[in-house]
């Protein structure tokens, strides 16, 4: 598109003229089941706060991967990790030397649905297999072990 000689006809963000556009007046419009609004006149898009539910947001559907809470009981991540450490405290206060095993548990998140279940609920959901995700039940769908 051409540049304009003198001066730019805007309507809002867009020049009517040569196309150019400027980082002021765009028309922003929420855009349905997303959590970003888009201009009007240029097409230009701006990033919405997310409304969490749980781990996922209620208006677009994502699942947040700093989230680190059970999508089915809850449970969190820093819960898990206090209830290990209260229990080696346990055991250190009773003598015991090397403890092998302890309280288990941990989340794990799916690398196709992106849900996040807790050890002990992803053992207890239907369906479940070492090698299938009880929510999405795609193949070797647990990921990565949330930290």
């Amino acid at each position: 598109m051409g540049k304009c000689f003198l001066f730019h006809k805007w309507n809002g963000c867009k020049c009517e003229k040569c196309g150019e556009t400027r980082k002021t007046g765009h028309d922003f419009k929420r855009v349905e089941g997303q959590c970003y609004e888009k201009c009007s006149v240029c097409g230009e898009r701006r990033q919405l706060q997310h409304k969490w539910k749980g781990n996922q947001c209620e208006v677009c559907g994502k699942y947040n991967p700093a989230k680190t809470t059970c999508d089915k009981c809850g449970k969190s991540l820093e819960a898990f990790n206090k209830e290990a450490d209260e229990f080696y405290a346990r055991m250190k206060a009773m003598g015991a030397g090397l403890v092998l095993g302890g309280p288990g548990g941990g989340l794990l998140k799916c690398r196709h649905c992106g849900k996040i279940a807790c050890t002990r609920c992803a053992l207890e959901l239907p369906g479940h297999s070492e090698k299938t995700c009880p929510f999405c039940n795609e193949d070797y769908g647990w990921g990565d072990v949330v930290e």
